[in-house]
């Protein structure tokens, strides 16, 4: 659950492609650099509403990883890399 992207979390009839495992990238290495997860909760449920609305907190993070896992975090998937090798070069 903590790597689930939001358009996972609203089921069938939203389109899951590449992109969806850009987010679980992004929070992967977000918990490589913190040592937890950007969005944490005590239920499901919330885990999930933090997925579709909370902003990560990133500023104890260095850039360019900073804008990275930002990118990666976006809610909308036209907004985040198309590519792992696109990510990478950031």
């Amino acid at each position: 659950m903590p790597y689930m992207s939001p358009e996972q979390t609203k089921g069938e009839g939203h389109r899951i492609d590449g992109r969806t495992d850009i987010y679980a990238l992004g929070v992967l290495l977000y918990e490589l650099l913190t040592g937890h997860v950007p969005f944490d909760g005590e239920s499901c449920h919330e885990i999930i509403v933090k997925h579709l609305t909370a902003t990560p907190e990133l500023t104890g993070i260095r850039q360019p990883y900073r804008s990275t896992i930002a990118r990666c975090l976006e809610k909308d998937p036209a907004k985040r890399f198309s590519t792992v090798p696109e990510m990478m070069q950031s």
